[in-house]
């Protein structure tokens, strides 16, 4: 698609004999802004002399509490990624003095990633009946710079129920599937909701609501119903189906 990722180090020495800076490459192009995630800035100071500090600040920001505590005094500095913002590109810098107070730095650039965004989510029909319903999720209108993009669909039974996968995360921003019925106090309503990852795994999501009404059936209906649809879906491969049958199922039990 003709972007490249690039990450880039500068060092300046100054005049005389200053330590010198140096900070390694970093493991990636970009990072994620989330929470209890660090990233290590790891570099070194030498002098023919001896160092008296190094020091890591941020050039041109100056965000509260980036560091971990005493790490920015170290040649190995340790950045909190939930301190950053996304899509913003981060300068910092590595200042290495030594005893006779010459100085040199090195800096390093840190790109934030960004979510998927500008999405949402349909699906059809808005009402239904479990087993006899086949329900689509519609991912539509996501972008992001960092393809290709994946797309994880899950339901909740109510509106903020626990949520249960209908299949694995996938390539298609589109995906069919039995859904169980909702609850009559919730006026059977089902909450479905879309994870959209983009290729560093960073995430955005949206929901949509759906009504899926009981089917009567006897106890004896119900397994057969059960049976035939997941021996289908076993037999031909199948086995998201499967246990997409199983949760309906065990949904209508408890009716």
């Amino acid at each position: 698609d003709g972007r490249n990722d690039t990450a880039s180090t500068t060092v300046v020495i100054t005049t005389g004999s200053p330590p010198v800076v140096t900070i390694g490459t970093l493991d990636a192009s970009k990072y994620n802004p989330t929470a209890d995630n660090y990233l290590q800035l790891a570099g070194t100071v030498t002098s023919t002399s001896s160092v008296k500090s190094t020091k890591w600040t941020q050039v041109a920001s100056s965000l509260p509490n980036v560091f971990v505590s005493g790490s920015d005094s170290r040649a190995t500095g340790v950045i909190r990624l939930e301190s950053l913002t996304a899509g913003v590109t981060y300068m910092f810098r590595l200042t290495g003095t030594d005893q006779y107070a010459k100085a040199s730095y090195a800096q390093v650039e840190v790109v934030v990633n960004e979510a998927p965004s500008s999405g949402s989510l349909a699906m059809t029909p808005s009402k239904g009946f479990t087993f006899d319903t086949d329900f689509k999720y519609t991912a539509e209108s996501w972008v992001d710079a960092d393809l290709p993009l994946a797309y994880k669909f899950v339901y909740a039974v109510g509106y903020d129920g626990t949520e249960t996968p209908v299949a694995d995360a996938q390539a298609s921003a589109s995906y069919e599937c039995i859904l169980p019925q909702g609850q009559g106090d919730d006026n059977y309503t089902v909450t479905g909701t879309v994870y959209v990852y983009d290729s560093y795994e960073a995430y955005a999501s949206a929901t949509d609501l759906v009504r899926v009404l009981p089917v009567k059936y006897t106890t004896a209906q119900l397994a057969n119903v059960s049976d035939s649809l997941s021996t289908a879906a076993l037999e031909s491969g199948d086995p998201e189906t499967c246990m997409q049958v199983l949760g309906a199922t065990s949904k209508s039990m408890e009716g």
